[in-house]
């Protein structure tokens, strides 16, 4: 019985390296391996050995404020039972398994990140020349654009190019994979242990910011900024920082509005019209606007419960209707804010409640700061996100927040008995 224990415990741990790798390579995938996790840890529960941790209670009581909503909601179903479901199963797998997470876990499974986000890179490029090339009889040519009759710049302003944006980034949305690259960065740059060889960790981290740039997701490209100013202010004294910090800003910026056709356009939009928007404007800057405008006004009338997880959208897309907002009413979209979403559907509480979350682990930073620089870099690059994205509403959004959350919090506290 010993050696199945053991066994399940490297089986499980493994696990946990494979999630790692898979979190990037999109939702099927990382599913699978979830649920051959949860499986295993349930296999052969050894009840001396579980770890209890109230820190991870968090995510179920937040899931907890989900489902009241229903109760309160018009538009009942029980998809969201398993939408919200990521805030149940880390918990559980790590309330099952969290005495072996210890400094090396976490570290390995930070490698195994970053691993998995090179391999999603490389299929992303893969799959941009191989529908690129077209083989015919007497030629073969080489067209990125959807669109032929498109030129390469215009295809990539349109997101009709194989190489930039929507058609390159194969696996997420891309808001949510350029939040993945931009953390798997962030590894490279504050764990540099995991990668010894400095000429690879510079190679890497050039390869992966260029990809950011692709992928073309405005926020992504203002987290790869952040990423790099934190970073430049840890590595420098306070003279040199703003130095370094301002050549950076008047070399990259530049190389930004050049390379990336997308915010070239939204500079050119905002220089023309200013932060205003028209009704029927489809840009995303403009979009967002939109949405934020909507939701703020139904939040001005539920703030306390908000109008419960099932019924957001309706009312999103009514208040769509009144102020003929015809893109956001076509689309059906959310609040594009994590902020303005929670409070939509579950209330002030529910707000509160992720602010506690992100507090926790502030708390962690705070005790072992140098060592524990990659929480606060997590804690940035989601409240950050979360200004543009409704993250928990997604897979690739949740998944990412409640598997490092666990994941930083049991190692955390594991970390502090093993230093007492």
């Amino acid at each position: 019985m010993n050696f199945l224990i053991i066994l399940k415990d490297k089986v499980n741990i493994n696990l946990l390296y494979l999630f790692a790798i898979s979190l990037s390579l999109g939702q099927k995938l990382s599913t699978y391996i979830l649920i051959i996790w949860i499986l295993s840890s349930l296999i052969f529960i050894t009840p001396s050995k579980i770890q209890f941790n109230k820190k991870i209670v968090l995510l179920p009581l937040l899931y907890l404020l989900y489902i009241i909503s229903l109760f309160y909601t018009e538009a009942f179903s029980f998809k969201y039972f398993e939408q919200k479901a990521s805030l149940l199963a880390f918990p559980l797998l790590f309330h099952l398994n969290g005495f072996r997470y210890n400094t090396k876990v976490l570290n390995k499974a930070l490698y195994f990140f970053v691993n998995g986000c090179l391999l999603s890179v490389l299929l992303c490029f893969f799959y941009a020349f191989y529908n690129s090339i077209n083989i015919t009889d007497s030629s073969i040519t080489f067209t990125p654009q959807v669109n032929p009759n498109l030129e390469f710049v215009e295809s990539s302003i349109k997101g009709g190019n194989f190489f930039y944006g929507t058609h390159f980034s194969i696996f997420h949305h891309t808001t949510y994979y350029a939040m993945f690259l931009c953390f798997a960065i962030s590894i490279l740059l504050f764990k540099p242990q995991l990668f010894i060889n400095k000429k690879i960790r510079f190679i890497l981290v050039f390869i992966l910011s260029i990809v950011v740039l692709q992928v073309s997701s405005r926020a992504g490209l203002a987290t790869l900024l952040i990423v790099f100013i934190f970073y430049t202010y840890n590595q420098f004294n306070r003279r040199l920082f703003i130095f370094i910090s301002s050549i950076t800003l008047i070399i990259i910026l530049p190389l930004i509005l050049l390379f990336n056709p997308r915010v070239n356009n939204l500079v050119q939009n905002i220089i023309l019209k200013g932060a205003t928007f028209h009704n029927e404007d489809t840009d995303s800057a403009a979009l967002r606007l939109m949405t934020w405008d909507a939701s703020l006004q139904i939040i001005k009338k539920n703030p306390i419960l908000g109008v419960g997880i099932g019924d957001v959208y309706n009312e999103l897309k009514e208040e769509y209707r009144q102020k003929r907002y015809v893109t956001p009413f076509r689309e059906s979209f959310n609040a594009h804010n994590q902020y303005f979403q929670l409070v939509l559907e579950c209330g002030i509480l529910a707000l509160i409640l992720f602010f506690i979350h992100l507090f926790t682990l502030f708390k962690n930073y705070k005790q072992d700061k140098f060592e524990h620089q990659i929480i606060l870099l997590f804690i940035i690059i989601i409240t950050f996100n979360a200004l543009f994205e409704s993250i928990l509403n997604h897979y690739s959004g949740i998944a990412f927040y409640s598997f490092l959350f666990c994941l930083f919090t049991i190692y955390h506290k594991n970390h502090l008995k093993t230093n007492t």
